[in-house]
């Protein structure tokens, strides 16, 4: 691969990561303003799913502290294939949670953005040493 390809393809993956960083931190941002509220709207959402509210309840205080420390780490590109593998399965977890609900919409968003991780994850691992 030529010089211009491999600087082409690292910008490439830089900008892909900034930009799942930046979704995760200000989810993340704007999830801990309103703790509470957050809390109240997930166990309203999932009310009438097999879950039950105590788990909802848990899974609504930790989810936008996890994207808060996602968004950050991956914005400044530390441990980045563990900071991915740890958003994939975020995703994943979001999937299943808008699965119970029968929100396919939300699950359709979260799907693209679950096909990134894992492209990302690989390439920034090859073009990036990453910070273990």
């Amino acid at each position: 691969m030529n010089d211009t390809k491999q600087k082409t393809l690292e910008l490439a993956y830089l900008i892909l990561r900034l930009t799942m960083g930046v979704n995760m931190l200000t989810h993340g941002i704007a999830r801990m303003l309103n703790l509470e509220g957050f809390n109240t709207w997930m166990i309203g959402q999932f009310s009438k799913t097999i879950l039950p509210e105590f788990m909802v309840s848990i899974s609504s205080y930790l989810i936008p502290f996890v994207e808060l420390i996602i968004g950050i780490l991956l914005i400044l590109g530390l441990f980045t294939s563990r900071t991915l593998l740890v958003g994939a399965l975020l995703i994943v977890a979001l999937v299943f949670g808008s699965g119970l609900q029968e929100n396919w919409n939300i699950m359709s968003s979260c799907q693209v953005q679950s096909k990134n991780a894992p492209i990302c994850s690989a390439k920034v691992h090859h073009f990036v040493t990453p910070i273990y």
